[in-house]
């Protein structure tokens, strides 16, 4: 056999391996662009197959972190399947080049929340992925006292079982999706309190003058000015607010300084929250806000 015919064979023997083809797949499909895993976290349901493809121009692994699943390594233009039975958070890397990780989250009825955080009177866009035949979805949060109460009104998922729920972030909370007898994981909602402040300079004597809303009682507040040196806000001054609702600070010095308030700590589940910032000028120099 030429050297040309045995590496054809070599090729269409790889091909036809269990879990391994080119490049056609169908279903949930992570690429690999670079030396990246995009998307790097995805959600299935139960019984659903994702398929791994190497675009890159160098060779990579899928190798999952308790050993359910490993594809060895993925030449360029080579893809990879798993079908996923269980429910479970899989959490999977490149061998090759270990900074390469992703996540796979396999539910019965799936849901994602808003990745970052979001801010009071924002509107939370839940995505809902249900299995065929499920039925109409509904949205519920968690109750201080225990159990869920629903958010808003029940949606059919689309053909591709896809479907939108959307709740006002009034506050930080609890979130799971129902459909029938099926229950989602919880997902949390990360909300930060509104920060505002304002600056005044007289002479060396600098005020700010800090609201925080809603208020959070207890909250943990800083004074933070901007270190060049440190490409960071370093804390001038920390105060512990009982009522949460409005802190005032008084800073001295003559020289030019970006200043900013921040509720680092705050108690109920809300997440840290920041002001703008504003530049105070040197002593005599008009100020600046950002």
């Amino acid at each position: 056999m030429s050297v040309t015919g045995a590496a054809a064979a070599l090729a269409a023997a790889a091909m036809s391996m269990p879990g391994m083809g080119s490049p056609a797949a169908t279903g949930d499909v992570v690429t690999i662009p670079g030396k990246f895993y995009s998307p790097g976290e995805l959600t299935v349901l139960v019984g659903d197959t994702v398929t791994w493809r190497n675009d890159d121009a160098i060779s990579h692994t899928v190798t999952s972190e308790g050993g359910a699943f490993a594809a060895g390594s993925l030449a360029p233009g080579v893809s990879f399947q798993e079908t996923f039975a269980h429910p479970g958070t899989y959490a999977y890397y490149c061998t090759i080049h270990r900074q390469m990780r992703g996540t796979i989250t396999v539910a019965a009825l799936g849901l994602t929340g808003p990745a970052g955080v979001l801010a009071p009177g924002d509107e939370a866009m839940f995505d809902v992925l249900a299995p065929a035949g499920a039925g109409p979805v509904t949205l519920e949060r968690a109750l201080a006292g225990g159990g869920f109460e629903p958010v808003g009104e029940s949606m059919q998922p689309g053909s591709d079982g896809h479907a939108m729920l959307h709740a006002m972030a009034d506050g930080p909370g609890r979130y799971r999706v129902r459909a029938g007898q099926l229950v989602s994981s919880v997902v949390r909602l990360a909300v930060a309190p509104r920060v505002t402040a304002t600056v005044h300079r007289s002479g060396r004597r600098v005020t700010v003058a800090a609201k925080i809303a809603p208020a959070v009682p207890g909250a943990t507040v800083e004074l933070q000015r901007y270190v060049r040196e440190r490409f960071d806000y370093l804390p001038v001054q920390t105060v512990r607010s009982k009522a949460g609702a409005a802190v005032t600070f008084r800073y001295s010095t003559r020289s030019r300084a970006a200043l900013r308030v921040a509720v680092t700590k705050a108690p109920g589940g809300w997440s840290p929250g920041t002001s703008r910032f504003s530049v105070v000028p040197a002593a005599g120099r008009p100020q600046h806000h950002r």
